[in-house]
């Protein structure tokens, strides 16, 4: 399971932590003051390869012991066990320890800095992440080993020298870290940094309940931009935990909590006046996508760490709405006249001259809107779009539908109405077309809008285009039937 795995590698980290900060210890213990801890690098480097599942690579190794004792790595690398993609770097690790009560086996790192990491968080074609191992890694050593032809010494009674030991870490510090986030999955390849990220994580005194607070910073900010905060409880096996984006921009609160084994989480999402042409990357502005001023209410439940089975699982429901928006990079309108041409001549109507106005909504590269606002329920990664609408001075559309989170595909049954205005110049120009016009004269054709969300397509109801027609032409020539068939008898009868 993927949060298993993910899981996996933080333990990974911390236990690498912990075995670093017990070394500190235990040479505290014996004071052992003059030992050179490089000595021991490679079998240590051994050590954590088996314990946390990862390759690791050691930097120098050093000791301080004044004004308080310290152990500091000048590097700290976690490799994946088969393939040596790099996971994490670290520039310094730093352990700072209270060997004040070491005397009654009880050991504890007040404080623990990593300084600089970069963190690699990566999802292939296949969807696999870079920190599952398809299967346990034997013994072996770091990429670094071989270079390094350094005298050992074992470390692997360590678990004997420190057994009915009580171990506690006062504080955990992330400083100046990066994290390089990549989905291979999705084209184009979606690619994430958080910059500049600063964390810190702290035990509840008396609790088996740890507190978080982090901020960095996203989508090329100067300043930091995105923070979290929460408490992770250990008895209950639960995480509660709030991300905000810019200011309360877009803020989600929710909790984690394992259920059977198998992670349940719930949440808010609350977005106010967020500009999503800041939040949109730049790969993907080449294609079609959503801008404007967005506010959303929602509220999501699902289960599981695997992205299919969040999606599989999700349930909820929500609005939403943007104003001064457009979906760039393609003309709905203008696709909608240029299908219908099976059932009224139209194409030559668009290549002819427009007013001004007409020409850049119908010519234009996107879809203008001023407004649009749709309400949505979700039921086992099925969305479905009780009602949607899209306004502008000159159109409105409207409908319902469903997308499927884990298809991408969404179908739409839509109608796209006219103002009076507008509708008045395109029946001047094509005559046919008011036979699709409702009483108040404002021109209304039906379509959908369906396939994969990538390549989705419009297609007009041409079944209900034509059959308007015939039964506007069928009216007509029953009409002058029935004039002459009056006129008839009038004249023979002398009605």
């Amino acid at each position: 399971m993927v949060l298993r795995g993910f899981l996996k590698f933080l333990g990974g980290l911390f236990t690498a932590l912990v075995i670093l900060g017990i070394i500190l210890g235990v040479i505290g213990y014996f004071v052992i003051r003059n030992l050179d801890p490089n000595t021991f690098r490679a079998e240590l480097e051994k050590h954590l390869t088996r314990q946390t599942g990862f390759r690791v690579e050691l930097g120098d190794i050093k000791f301080q012991w004044q004004p308080q004792p310290r152990l500091q790595v000048a590097g700290l690398k976690f490799y994946h066990f088969q393939n040596l993609e790099k996971i994490l770097q670290s520039d310094q690790v730093r352990i700072d320890a209270d060997l004040t009560s070491i005397w009654r086996k009880h050991f504890s790192m007040s404080q623990v800095v990593i300084q600089g990491p970069e963190i690699f968080f990566k999802r292939s074609q296949e969807g696999a992440w870079n920190w599952q191992v398809v299967k346990e890694p034997a013994t072996s050593a770091s990429p670094a080993e071989a270079s390094r032809r350094t005298e050992s010494v074992s470390v692997k009674n360590l678990g004997n020298v420190t057994q009915g030991w009580k171990f506690g870490v006062g504080k955990i510090l992330v400083r100046d870290a990066t994290v390089h986030f990549t989905d291979e999955t999705v084209k184009p390849v979606f690619r994430l940094e958080i910059e500049k990220l600063e964390a810190e994580v702290h035990q509840s005194l008396g609790r088996e309940t740890f507190h978080f607070t982090a901020g960095g910073s996203v989508f090329n900010s100067t300043g930091r931009n995105l923070a979290a905060e929460g408490d992770l409880d250990l008895v209950l096996q639960s995480l509660d935990f709030v991300l905000r984006y810019s200011s309360e921009k877009a803020v989600f609160k929710g909790r984690l909590k394992m259920i059977n084994t198998l992670p349940h989480s719930e949440g808010t999402l609350e977005v106010r006046d967020l500009d999503l042409e800041t939040v949109v990357p730049q790969a993907y502005k080449k294609g079609q996508y959503v801008s404007g001023i967005l506010n959303s209410d929602l509220k999501l439940s699902f289960e599981g760490g695997n992205p299919d089975m969040i999606f599989r699982s999700m349930n909820g429901g929500g609005t939403a709405a943007i104003k001064n928006g457009a979906l760039k990079n393609r003309n709905v309108l203008r696709e909608v006249f240029q299908q219908m041409s099976p059932a009224v001549a139209v194409t030559g109507f668009l290549g002819g001259e427009m007013p001004p106005g007409i020409a850049e909504m119908m010519r234009g590269p996107d879809t203008d809107f001023q407004r649009a606002a749709l309400a949505l329920t979700v039921n086992n990664g099925k969305v479905t779009f009780q009602n949607f609408e899209v306004v502008s001075s000159d159109y409105r559309l409207s409908g319902k539908g469903t997308y499927g989170l884990l298809s991408r595909r969404i179908d739409l049954n839509s109608a796209l109405q006219f103002s009076p205005s507008i509708s008045g110049y395109f029946i001047k120009k094509v005559h046919e077309l008011q036979f699709l016009c409702d009483r108040n004269g404002c021109l209304t054709v039906p379509f959908q809008y369906s396939g994969p969300i990538a390549k989705a397509s419009v297609m007009p109801d041409l079944q209900y285009i034509g059959n308007q027609l015939l039964q506007i032409e069928a009216q007509k020539f029953i009409d002058r039937g029935m004039k002459k068939l009056s006129k008839f008898l009038e004249k023979k009868v002398g009605i």
